[in-house]
């Protein structure tokens, strides 16, 4: 079983949506009901998957990969010709995303079965985008993990510009030509690695991502070249964290997004950078990241990033701006973290990735909850709505302060082990986050003050919360909580 469990994980999305896509137009009710048990069969086997993963450890033969030990491998020859291999692992940091994202769109279908437009068409995209993302997180192959890595954005595309706002096409196009270039930036660095590979007369392994790291294919010093492929590869993924200036995709994709498909771009897309960053632009250009101008340039970008991010976020009137602005401010902490390679600062930008998906999926789903009452985002429109709505106002502060880094929520432990690694490398650095963070504070508190206890510039009587918005807030809210009182949960994981 173990031999075939992360192939059955990784395709039985795209079984869904295959089942779904066989199904009548007219059976909505069913084609909604088939996506939520894919999704809820994917997380209680991604749960299984991870417990075995931590109690029947068996090490593969590869090397350990980025400090991570690694388990559960299939490899199978696919074009012989070439040397790409099927090839699926798992290890602390894989494992952790895994859970991440079968959780985030379990929540994220429940969250779309208000869907009422075209229902066959969105949960099937919905389902391939699922087994596309799950297939980055598990590839060992380099050549697979681009494949999954370039899928990705195709099905989330559609679903912006069939099923978003007003201006969704033109989100949709920006989006997927932000895509699209981070995609062909990798495809160089790809064939480049091959070659490199090729020349150091092991092709066999050309693709093969545990061994391209242990044999440094662009060696230990720096050249034009291989600073020319570092900053290839860091575009790559710095368009999906995102990191400034390629961020301007985002807050007009997620305006235009559906709620469902915002709980996905901000969960779990902007990880797929992250990612990308810790499993291969920095362990293969360790020796440029460590030149100190280039060490110095990505921590300007990683604070222009918080500084600017929590700034755009203050000056918004609109809550879905203001939720998808602060994702800019929060992922600089996490390019922060990782880039001073200490492992204070590397585990704290983890953990801090899987808070930012559970805190920013909260609060996206919340915008969306507000949004079909009201049909208006506007901040200064509302107000008194911790009379009207205290469930809801009582799990918006949850969010909020989640994603502020409140003591005794999830955003408090990763970001504090961040600024101690950051401090331990550079404590000027540390205080200008610091002041990001600040700023941070400020906008949070000022927009619970204008959505709950200022005087309300609209009249209007809103129902709270409904049991269905419950059943994908509250286990969001518990997350927030449990993952902020016990960290442990999730560090031993990865750990």
């Amino acid at each position: 079983m173990e031999k075939y469990l992360l192939s059955i994980l990784t395709f039985i999305p795209l079984f869904g949506a295959l089942v779904v896509l066989c199904l009548s137009n007219r059976r909505e009710n069913l084609i909604k009901q088939l996506s939520l048990v894919f999704s809820a069969v994917v997380f209680l086997l991604t749960l299984f998957t991870i417990y075995n993963f931590k109690t029947n450890f068996v090490a593969s033969d590869y090397p350990v990969l980025n400090g991570y030990d690694m388990n559960t491998f299939v490899e199978l020859e696919w074009i012989s010709n070439f040397h790409v291999y099927y090839r699926l692992g798992l290890d602390g940091l894989s494992a952790v995303m895994l859970l991440l994202t079968s959780f985030l769109f379990l929540i994220s279908n429940l969250i779309a079965l208000s869907i009422k437009k075209k229902v066959k068409a969105f949960f099937t995209l919905f389902l391939v985008s699922f087994t596309a993302v799950i297939g980055v997180f598990l590839s060992l192959d380099l050549c697979l993990f681009y494949i999954f890595f370039s899928i990705v954005p195709l099905p989330i595309y559609f679903l912006i510009g069939i099923w978003g706002g007003e201006k969704r096409t033109l989100a949709a196009i920006k989006f997927f030509a932000f895509m699209f270039l981070g995609s062909m930036c990798l495809f160089v660095v790809v064939l480049v690695i091959y070659f490199k590979m090729i020349a150091l007369g092991v092709a066999d392994l050309a693709f093969n991502i545990p061994e391209i790291i242990s044999y440094h294919p662009f060696g230990t010093t720096t050249n034009l070249i291989t600073i020319v492929m570092f900053w290839l590869m860091f575009i790559a993924f710095a368009v999906r964290i995102p990191i400034f200036p390629l961020h301007t995709w985002l807050p007009d994709a997620h305006l235009q997004a559906p709620t469902a498909i915002s709980v996905i771009l901000a969960g779990v897309l902007l990880k797929l950078g992250g990612y990308g960053l810790l499993r291969l632009n920095l362990p293969l250009f360790e020796a440029v990241v460590k030149t100190d101008w280039v060490l110095v340039t990505l921590a300007l970008l990683a604070l222009i990033n918080i500084v600017y991010g929590a700034l755009c976020a203050l000056s918004q009137s609109n809550l879905k701006s203001l939720v998808a602005y602060s994702s800019i401010s929060y992922m600089g902490y996490v390019l922060l973290g990782f880039i001073v390679l200490n492992e204070l600062g590397r585990d704290g930008a983890i953990y801090s990735m899987l808070a930012h998906g559970i805190s920013i999926a909260m609060l996206f789903a919340l915008v969306g909850i507000i949004y079909e009452r009201a049909h208006n985002l506007e901040i200064n429109n509302f107000g008194g709505l911790a009379k009207t709505m205290p469930i809801y106002f009582t799990l918006t502060l949850i969010g909020f302060l989640a994603l502020m880094g409140s003591p005794g929520l999830c955003g408090f432990v990763g970001k504090i082990m961040i600024l101690l690694g950051v401090y331990e490398y550079n404590a000027i650095w540390a205080i200008l986050a610091m002041v990001g963070s600040l700023i941070t504070v400020g906008y949070i508190l000022w927009t619970i003050q204008r959505l709950f206890f200022v005087e309300a510039k609209i009249t209007a009587s809103y129902a709270d919360c409904s049991a269905r918005e419950l059943s994908y807030l509250v286990p969001l809210a518990l997350a927030c909580i449990i993952f902020g009182c016990i960290p442990n949960l999730l560090i031993s994981i990865y750990k």
